[in-house]
Parts: structure tokens; sequence; C-alpha cells
């Protein structure tokens, strides 16, 4: 399949938790609830990237162009698995954008002032929630204000903060956030340049910290691996380090009492994006050794399926997608994002396309929503901002 391109042209020991949260408050054009999306109504032409970033998103790298200190843009995109319309984008000091459309277009929902650099986003995965009620929203953000939450459509978060026997400044920058599929309080996450992981199983409100993985790793990115089964998916992990150290990635299947260590697979920094296909199969996009990976049980053993793009990988009940999950430089040296795609039942087979004019990063994180019509892949591109592709 191609990605066609225009004409002109990216979540050990215990310890007591802190005080209690504060409301970081909310944000112009707070998004209400409603019926989730009608079936077949999003808009966009098939088998084209299009630029859907709203005019009201700085991506300007620095004061020097108008900018943010730091601005690294447009960061995770999460879409609601049951109101398939609604999708939430992340962005570095202008925190929370919804789309109500299929991400065809945003409002901001939540300003985001004080949070600086969105690290991390995650949705609550289960699809038996009352589509009228809020998804939870969870996130971390450079802002060292500890684990944050919002139940109200991404307008007003709660921040609550890691206990202090966790350690210093880094253990409150939550760096990486992953659900258990099937348990929605119950969530991993990694820290900012720091080598541990916690765990929580009641929605962020507590936390224990998970430690021997690799005391030489920094910004884990866990992720539950779904073993069709409940009891044994809550133990079953993955985890994959950031690009800087001779760190691992490791994977266990008791909750971190052990490790297994892997490939020295690991992270461009920032972003980290697996695929689990169910059953076993799961697909990781790393460097060290460079490529796409595929496991078939459960992340014991890994194959290389293509050369390139060792980023992000995500995928429709058709095809997987995966570019380069790198994009936190300046835009004034772009990058290519090496888009690729594959049909899932010809996963060795991937097709290069060059990227259009205007995509001059690689993904933090994408998402994949369907219409009813289409599969949508929406992706949060760094300094290129938010891009959309309708698959044909």
């Amino acid at each position: 399949m191609l990605w066609v391109v225009p004409a002109l042209g990216c979540v050990g020991g215990g310890g007591s938790t802190g005080s209690g949260g504060s409301n970081t408050g909310g944000g112009a054009g707070g998004a209400s609830g409603g019926a989730g999306g009608v079936p077949g109504t999003s808009a966009g032409t098939p088998g084209v990237w299009q630029d859907v970033t709203p005019a009201g998103i700085n991506l300007a790298p620095g004061a020097s162009g108008g900018g943010f200190p730091d601005n690294y843009g447009v960061q995770d995109i999460v879409a609601d698995p049951v109101r398939p319309a609604d999708l939430y984008a992340f962005v570095c000091y202008q925190g929370v954008w919804r789309s109500t459309d299929y991400g065809l277009t945003w409002q901001q929902a939540n300003p985001g002032a004080n949070w600086q650099k969105p690290w991390a986003a995650a949705i609550d995965p289960s699809k038996s929630r009352d589509p009228q009620r809020a998804p939870a929203l969870y996130a971390g953000n450079s802002a060292a204000i500890g684990f944050l939450a919002s139940t109200d459509w991404g307008v007003t978060w709660t921040a609550r903060r890691l206990p202090d026997s966790f350690g210093n400044y880094a253990y409150q920058q939550v760096y990486s956030i992953d659900v258990d599929p099937y348990d929605s309080n119950h969530l991993i996450i990694g820290f900012h340049e720091a080598p541990d992981m916690a765990e929580s199983t009641d929605g962020g409100m507590t936390w224990k910290k998970i430690t021997g993985a690799d005391a030489d790793a920094q910004s884990y990115c866990p992720y539950f691996l779904d073993t069709g089964s409940a009891a044994t998916t809550r133990r079953t992990w993955l985890v994959v380090p950031q690009i800087n150290t001779s760190a691992r990635a490791v994977r266990t299947v008791d909750g971190g009492a052990t490790w297994m260590k892997l490939n020295q697979f690991q992270h461009y920094h920032g972003s980290s994006q697996i695929f689990d296909a169910g059953r076993g199969v799961v697909y990781m996009g790393a460097v060290n050794p460079n490529g796409l990976w595929k496991s078939t049980d459960l992340g014991a053993t890994w194959t290389k399926v293509a050369t390139g793009s060792a980023g992000v990988v995500t995928a429709s009940a058709r095809y997987l997608y995966s570019n380069v999950g790198l994009g936190w430089g300046s835009p004034g040296a772009p990058l290519d994002p090496e888009l690729m795609s594959a049909r899932r039942d010809a996963d060795t087979s991937w097709t290069k396309t060059p990227a259009p004019s205007g995509m001059v990063d690689g993904s933090k994180r994408m998402a994949v929503t369907h219409d009813g019509a289409h599969a949508i892949v929406v992706a949060g591109n760094w300094h290129a901002g938010i891009w959309r592709y309708v698959e044909p």
C-alpha cells in the first residue's frame, strides 16, 4: 500500500504518597460531552497525508522564532476507543487540544500554561465505557508537578505528586505512561532521565517504585503486553530505554520482580510506540540495532521485518504504519520521517513513501481511529504539527 503524497509536496519498594492534588485549571474553548461521532462523516482525501495543525498552535522553536523556550511542538495524539470521532493532542506550552471530527479540526481544551512540555499522555483503553462519560486522560510533563489526570474531556487536570521517597526532581517528571488493557486503574510509568519505573493500581492515586531492570537506563518506556488473560497481562511488560546509555530493553512476566534482558533495543529521545497485535504478536521500532522488529512470543524473541524507520509503529485492521520517531531538534535541520507501510498479512514487504512538503519531523505518537468507512491515522509530528491520513 502506498502513502500517496500530494503533488505539491507520533506511557521495588513502595513509598508514601505525597500531598493531595491541585487543579491546573480549565482552558478556553473547553469541550463538552455528547454522543460520539457519526460513522462516515469525516472529510479528507484518502491516501494523502494532510497537515491539519490548527492555526492557533505555535510550532516555532524558541524565543528567537517567536515561540516558547524548548518548544518541541506537537507531542502525543490519543484516540478515544468508544468515541471514534474524538482525539486529543498534547502540545508543548499550549496544553491539550481536542478534535470531535476524526482529527480534521481541533479546539483547545486546556491552555496548559504551567505544563511546559507534555512528556507523555494516555487514555483509558476500555471499550466498555458509557460513551456519554468522558474518558480518563493521563499525562506527564516537564514542569515536575507529578502525574496529571482529567475526567472532563481534557478541560481541567489534577496534579498528583509522586512519593518524595522516589528521589529527586526527575522522579516527578512522568516521561511515559501505559494503561493495562484489562484494568484502566492499573498504570505503569517511566521517568525522565531516570532509570526506574512506577506502578499504580488505583488510577495514579498511589504508586510503587519498580527498580532492578537496568541501573544504566534512562527514560524508560514500559508497555503492557496483552497475553489474552487479564491475570497474566498485568504482570507481562516490555520496557524500552532511551538511546544514550548501554542499557538494553527488558521483559518481565512477574510485574518487575525479575527481568529478562533482550537485544539493545532503544528508543530515540522522546519517541517510542509499539503495536501489540494480540496473540503474542508485537511490533517495535528500535535503534541499536536499527530497524522494525516483530515478536510472536510476547517479546521473548524478535525478528527484523524492515530496515530504517526505527521509531513509532501502529496499525489499522489492514495495514501497519511506521516512521522515524525523532523530531525534537531544530526544524532548521528537517528530518526525513521515512514513512513506511505494509499489509498486516505481508509484514516483511514494506513500502517507503517520500514525506509531503512540510512534514519535516517524524511522529512522537500516532493514533488510529475509524469513521465507519475508513481507518484514519492521526500523528503528532513535533515541529511539523498534526498530520492526518485517511486510509483508502
